[in-house]
C-alpha cells in the first residue's frame, strides 16, 4: 500500500511536467497524446454498430434457416449449419484481424465480425422454431385458406 502511494504521488507530481513538455512539443495541439470522440458520441457509435450488426446477423440468419427448412433446400441444411458453426468459434477479434488489412480500420470490420459472430444462434432458433410446428397445424394453415407462404408464417 506504501508504494501504491508512493507511485501515485510520483505521478501526480510528473503529470504538471509531462504537460507542459506536450505542449512545447506539440502547440497546434490541446491534446496531444489521443484525440477522443465525446462520451456520447462514442456511446452512439456502438449503439448504430450494435444496431446493424443485430440485423445483419437476423436477416441472414432468419434466410438460410427458412431457406434450408424448405424441400428445395433441406439438402443443404448440414452444409449451412456446419458454416455457420465454423463461423461462430472464429472470436469476433480474429475476424476483425484478418478483414482490417483488407478493409482497413473502421466500422466496416466491427460490423463484419459481429455480424458473423450472430448469425450461429439465429440460425440454430430458426431452425429449432421452425423444427417444433407440428405437421398438423400446417395442414390446418392450408385449410382455412392460407397459401404456402401465409401457412409457413
Amino acid at each position: 500500500m506504501v508504494a501504491y502511494r508512493a507511485v501515485y504521488r510520483l505521478a501526480g507530481r510528473a503529470a504538471p511536467t509531462a504537460r507542459r513538455c506536450s505542449v512545447r512539443l506539440f502547440p497546434e495541439l490541446p491534446r496531444p497524446v489521443y484525440q477522443q470522440e465525446s462520451f456520447w458520441a462514442l456511446t452512439l457509435d456502438h449503439g448504430w454498430l450494435v444496431v446493424a450488426s443485430s440485423l445483419a446477423a437476423t436477416a441472414i440468419g432468419l434466410g438460410a434457416g427458412v431457406a434450408v427448412t424448405r424441400p428445395a433446400g433441406s439438402a443443404f441444411r448440414p452444409l449451412v449449419e456446419t458454416i455457420a458453426a465454423i463461423g461462430q468459434t472464429f472470436p469476433p477479434v480474429a475476424v476483425l484481424a484478418m478483414a482490417v488489412p483488407v478493409l482497413g480500420f473502421g466500422w466496416l470490420p466491427a460490423l463484419i465480425a459481429l455480424a458473423l459472430y450472430g448469425i450461429l444462434p439465429v440460425l440454430q432458433g430458426t431452425l429449432a422454431g421452425l423444427g417444433s410446428i407440428p405437421p398438423g397445424v400446417s395442414g390446418v394453415a392450408e385449410g382455412m385458406g392460407n397459401d404456402r407462404l401465409a401457412a409457413s408464417v
